[in-house]
Order: structure tokens, then C-alpha cells, then sequence
């Protein structure tokens, strides 16, 4: 089985976009605060339970392709490049 990476850079963005620590950010979506740390800075690949808590919190989906055995992570851009624009407008940047 292949191990999904979510861009650790993604992630720490969003967080500190909304204010939140690591540890702030772990204990809301459920996941250990030492594994979540691993996950953001991508030294661990997420299981598949805290891959989907991240991706719903992040605003993504993430699908297995049925021809292709590999996984392919499906990004609502415009979307998000929306939230990120208005983060930036709010932070005043």
C-alpha cells in the first residue's frame, strides 16, 4: 500500500491562518499531538483514519484512482485559493 503525504506546508498555513497550535490543532481533530507534529513536518505518513480528519479539516478529498493503483489527491483549488485570499485580506497581508 502506498502512504499518502498531505503537504506539511498546507497544513501549518491553514493552522496558523486560524491561530492554532499543534497541539491546539491535534487535540480538535482527535489525533496524539506527537503524531500530529510527525505528520506536518511529513516524517510520517498519515493512517488512513487521521488522513481523512486532516483532509476534512483542510477542505479536501482525497480518492483512490480504480485503474490506476496509486492515489490521487483531488484539491477544490478554486475553493481554496477563495479562503486563502480571504485569510490574507483578513491578516491584512
Amino acid at each position: 500500500m502506498r502512504k499518502i503525504y498531505i503537504p506539511g506546508k498546507l497544513i501549518v498555513s491553514r493552522r496558523q491562518a486560524k491561530g492554532l497550535t499543534q497541539a491546539q490543532l491535534a487535540e480538535e481533530l482527535g489525533i496524539d499531538v506527537s503524531t500530529f507534529c510527525r505528520i506536518e513536518n511529513e516524517l510520517v505518513a498519515p493512517d488512513v483514519e487521521n488522513l481523512d480528519k486532516i483532509a476534512q479539516w483542510l477542505g479536501i478529498t482525497i480518492t483512490l484512482g480504480k485503474q490506476n493503483p496509486s492515489y490521487e489527491v483531488t484539491v477544490e483549488l478554486e475553493t481554496l485559493h477563495q479562503k486563502l485570499t480571504r485569510i490574507q485580506e483578513i491578516l491584512g497581508e
